[in-house]
């Protein structure tokens, strides 16, 4: 049986400014990972290439609405994909905006989130 991976692009906004753009990633396994984006076009569009689906919407964008949330679903990879060679992997790990909250460690390489 297929079984889904799931993740939300969540906006929040207060009254007509928004606050924060995340996108958290939901895990079976400990708690779930939350990355901070900036650019919510940007997130969308990779998130796409990293092979999620959009699969429902929540809230709204109206003054006094508290935000939007996007949920995106992609397939767990089966026992048989987990042993793909690296270039598969690699295929599905994308770099998100990066996280202006975070320090770059190494000033010659940024620093940016990957999509699992």
């Amino acid at each position: 049986m297929q079984q889904w991976e799931y993740c939300e692009l969540r906006l929040d906004i207060s009254g007509t400014v928004m606050i924060r753009q995340s996108v958290r990633f939901y895990q079976v396994e400990g708690p779930s990972r939350e990355i901070i984006v900036s650019s919510r076009d940007q997130a969308i569009a990779e998130l796409g290439l990293a092979g999620w689906e959009m699969v429902g919407v929540a809230g709204s964008l109206m003054q006094d609405g508290g935000g939007l949330s996007l949920f995106f679903k992609r397939p767990l990879p089966s026992s048989d994909e987990t042993s793909a060679p690296s270039g598969v992997e690699a295929r599905s790990r994308v770099p998100l905006p990066a996280d202006p909250n975070e320090e770059n460690d190494d000033a010659d390489t940024p620093h940016t989130p990957v999509l699992d």
